[in-house]
């Protein structure tokens, strides 16, 4: 028995008879093939259907091998690694993983061993179909199924098939039909797609009326609006329910309507799906207020989390004075979702869908602001604890240190898929101001300037200060910032700084035109890379019009973080990894890592961060650099010794325009010298884009 994804605490169960696990299985087997399950990697939990019986229960009854590896983010970040290391030749998850994993693991896996990838239990894009195909190389299948069917029931395959948005393929194994709005069955043409199947439930576990409603003439009705082209091939066009599909977790509207119409201040409700680019659909909910009751988004919000699962809670709310409704008087969501989606997403100020959010945040904001709010309660409970959260403690009063507060920062940013500007943690803020400042982020108005410049950080990663320097900028320059491979790539590459420029060169070259004028810049260490990937974009026929340093010496630059309080057996842990890495013992090093996945995480965060910054440190021991033909920029702190005015780099370069900053290494980001650094490297950048390469 499999149960579906309940919102209330009451999931359904779905009660599936032997024959019926075994009827899908081996039609799963015969389509997939015993070779392509041979190794399979686990990506999704297996306590639902699609996890279960597609991702581990088909390939061990083909006599394949399950991978098993920590889900969710980690894998996305080391999916290549995965897939090359293990030899992976089957996997199957869901759109909000592949979103996820696209962002994380740049580099595309090298082994050849992945044979072939489904995708389903959520709308699959054309768009993102086309780039998982890509990345992956193998044959990728969109699939349809629902845990009543026991798994998959159709699929298309991106080479057999062709991608189209919609195109879930022909039945493997049973039939499917459509039915009309009179209850007409035909076997082509459009209406609600109906099942036929050995593999199908036997009832809902002691809800004989939920079973009952969900055959016709023994056709098990999907829900699902679609059509049934004259090749056999299913094509969807959206839900007939109102089910929403939040990245695979189903959310019932009306029980959630029901719930918050039982909060003191709603009159009434109307819960609806509206798009989302990270999970497929996101839970909206338009809220009548009782006359004289205030409530807002965040108030609302944490009422629902004490009540339903997260997954079903709202994340966009707008506040209305009538809910609109059919002639018949019965709530139309359909008509919800046009009115206030559409203008959510023009950017209207109407009145209607003003939330009253706390920090007085513009209308246009309030529907995506919960977002924002979600996202910092969900990283800093679990970083700093949810007694800060509710107290709305500042940041320094919680009692975390800097790698709790980069920790959390992560969290924040990998829920968004995307870099943030960390410089709002320099003043210590509470929650409720920590997630204002990322709604005014996601919700800056401003036109994005059209000149990028690719930053290289240093080694230990990103800064408030280093994040305040590109703020202060972000009018006129978009930062692209370049991620460094971690610390299982690095030991991978032996170590090498050639891994890190790797990096650096695949990134630039791939979101950026081949004839396009690169724009690179780095600070400390950063600057050493910048460097080599100017060379090696050089060499390769690009433009490196700009290439400026922030600070950057020849020898090895200084630790640019603060000095992070550790526990003693931190301490000890981090001078194993340096003896380690002294000794370039990458074996034991991996095992070191392995097992610091199963501690604690703010220990095992610690020990990755040590990892990392130390295995990037140390591979300047193996960069030897030459003469480098490309003019340099060197803005310099007053720092280092007279005798060298050019931190060394007139020793490689015959053009070293060195402009005097002033200050330390660190203090060059901060007031007064930050004034002077943002001026000159605007001029710099900017005199660039209007002066002829040479390479």
């Amino acid at each position: 028995m499999l149960f579906t994804s309940g919102t209330t605490g009451t999931p359904k169960g779905v009660v599936l008879s032997f024959e019926a696990l075994r009827a899908r299985i081996n039609a799963n087997i015969a389509i997939i093939g015993k070779a392509s399950l041979a190794r399979a990697l686990v990506s999704l939990p297996t306590h639902f259907g699609h996890g279960l019986i597609g991702n581990s229960l088909t390939p061990l009854m083909a006599g394949g091998d399950i991978v098993l590896h920590p889900l969710g983010i980690p894998l996305a970040n080391d999916l290549s690694r995965i897939i090359d290391q293990q030899d992976i030749t089957f996997m199957s998850s869901v759109p909000a993983f592949w979103r996820m994993a696209l962002t994380r693991s740049l580099r595309r896996p090298a082994g050849g061993s992945l044979v072939r990838v489904h995708v389903g239990s959520a709308p699959f894009s054309a768009e993102l179909w086309s780039e998982v195909a890509t990345w992956s190389g193998a044959e990728v299948v969109n699939c349809y199924g629902a845990t009543e069917t026991a798994n998959w029931i159709a699929g298309a395959s991106s080479r057999d098939d062709g991608i189209a948005d919609g195109l879930v393929g022909k039945m493997w194994g049973g039939d499917a039909a459509v039915m009309d709005e009179g209850g007409s069955i035909q076997h082509r043409g459009a209406g609600e797609i109906i099942i036929r199947s050995p593999s199908f439930m036997s009832g809902y576990l002691d809800r004989p009326d939920l079973t009952a409603a969900a055959l016709h003439q023994g056709w098990y009705r999907t829900g699902d609006r679609g059509s049934i082209d004259e090749h056999g091939r299913l094509w969807l066009t959206g839900r007939i329910k109102d089910e929403i599909n939040r990245a695979g977790f189903k959310v019932q509207p009306a029980e959630i309507d029901a719930m918050l119409e039982r909060n003191p201040a709603v009159a009434e409700a109307c819960v609806f799906g509206i798009g989302d680019a990270l999970g497929g659909e996101a839970v909206a909910a338009a809220i009548r207020l009782k006359t004289g009751a205030a409530a807002s988004p965040h108030s609302l919000q944490a009422w629902c989390l004490e009540r339903v699962r997260r997954e079903a809670v709202p994340e966009r709310w707008f506040f209305v004075s009538e809910i609109p409704r059919t002639a018949r008087g019965k709530v139309s969501r359909d008509a919800v979702r046009r009115q206030l989606a559409e203008k959510a997403v023009a950017g209207a100020s109407h009145r209607d869908i003003a939330a009253p959010a706390p920090c007085g945040e513009d209308p246009a904001i309030a529907a995506v602001a919960p977002t924002a709010r979600t996202a910092v309660e969900l990283a800093w409970t679990e970083v700093l604890g949810r007694d800060s959260y509710i107290a709305d403690l500042a940041l320094n009063q919680t009692g975390g240190d800097s790698l709790d507060a980069m920790r959390m920062w992560l969290l924040i940013e990998r829920t968004f898929g995307r870099r943030l500007l960390m410089d709002v943690l320099e003043a210590d803020p509470t929650p409720s101001q920590l997630s204002a400042a990322i709604e005014r982020q996601l919700c800056a108005a401003a036109v994005k300037p059209s000149q990028s410049v690719f930053l290289m950080l240093p080694a230990e990663g990103d800064s408030p200060t280093l994040s305040h320097f590109r703020s202060v900028l972000k009018d006129q320059i978009r930062f692209v910032l370049i991620e460094y491979p971690g610390w299982r790539e690095m030991i991978d590459a032996g170590a090498g700084f050639e891994a890190l420029v790797d990096a650096a060169v695949a990134q630039i070259c791939g979101q950026s035109r081949e004839n396009e004028c690169c724009l690179l810049a780095g600070y400390s260490f950063g600057g050493l890379v910048a460097v080599e990937t100017a060379r090696r974009l050089a060499e390769r026929g690009r433009q490196v019009g700009f290439l400026g340093l922030i600070d950057t010496r020849v020898e090895r630059p200084p630790d640019t973080g603060e000095k992070r309080s550790v526990s003693r057996p931190m301490k000890i842990v981090g001078k194993i990894i340096s003896a380690l890495i002294l000794v370039s013992a990458f074996g034991p090093l991996k095992i070191l890592g392995r097992l610091a996945t199963r501690l604690p995480a703010k220990r095992a965060f610690t020990i990755e961060f040590m990892l990392n910054t130390r295995l990037r440190t140390r591979s300047l021991h193996r960069l030897h650099l030459k003469p480098l033909e490309l003019p340099i920029t060197l803005y310099r702190s007053s720092e280092h010794p007279s005798t060298l005015l050019d931190n060394g780099w007139s020793a490689y370069c015959d053009r070293v325009a060195v402009v005097p900053i002033g200050g330390t290494h660190h203090s060059i980001l901060e007031p007064p010298f930050l004034d002077s650094l943002r001026k000159r490297f605007l001029e710099a950048v900017e005199a660039a884009r209007f002066r002829p390469t040479e390479n």
